[in-house]
């Protein structure tokens, strides 16, 4: 009985440690946001709303 859940932790150990590197091996390739309210504009000139001035620093700032 010992001998088994020493195993399993093992096992669940060397799980965890494999993850990240699992994960890390597909790039990502788009971004999800969640806005609660909507947008107006995406223009820099005719931002007036905080939730249009995150939406365009995230959007823009890739583009720098």
């Amino acid at each position: 009985m010992k001998r088994t859940l020493t195993l399993l932790v093992a096992a669940a150990m060397l799980l965890t440690l494999t993850a990240p590197a699992i994960a890390e091996s597909t790039p990502r390739t788009t971004l999800n946001t969640a806005i609660v309210e909507t947008y107006t504009t995406t223009d820099p000139f005719h931002i007036s709303r905080s939730v249009d001035s995150t939406l365009a620093s995230n959007l823009y700032e890739t583009l720098y």
